[in-house]
């Protein structure tokens, strides 16, 4: 009978740190559940922000080029239908291939789209924009 107490009693204690052993792991593991949900919670607030931005800061202009000027030391002034005009100074890496661009637009007459660095451009009569990003020629 004492050797049965002692057995029970034995058995409860064990019983008891193996229940407190099993609740601190699970106390841990949610710990790093909690942790994991957390940064996996930030991300995707971040994700949702940027999704709401938009992802370039440009204007792109679509129309007809009725002038290409070239002089000026070098530069080159695109005028398209409607009166907007730009240039691109002697200097820029894309003179070239734009000056080509442009000129094939013209005697083809077909579409350019022109691409402006700043935002919010106006893609009407305006003063010459200098801040040409690009441009493509399209049907």
């Amino acid at each position: 009978m004492e050797w049965s107490l002692h057995f029970t009693a034995a058995m409860d204690m064990v019983s008891d740190e193996a229940l407190m052993q099993c609740r601190s792991s699970s106390s841990n593991q949610e710990t790093t559940m909690r942790k994991d949900f957390r940064k996996l919670l930030g991300v995707a607030c971040a994700c949702a922000l940027m999704a709401g931005m938009p992802a370039h800061a440009y204007t792109e202009c679509t129309g007809t080029i009725s002038a290409v000027w070239t002089g000026d030391g070098g530069g080159v002034q695109v005028v398209m239908t409607g009166g907007m005009s730009w240039n691109i100074a002697p200097n820029d890496p894309n003179l070239k291939n734009i000056l080509a661009m442009a000129s094939l637009a013209m005697l083809t007459g077909k579409q350019v789209v022109v691409r402006f660095q700043a935002n919010g451009v106006s893609c009407s009569n305006q003063p010459t924009r200098s801040d040409v990003a690009g441009m493509y020629v399209y049907n």
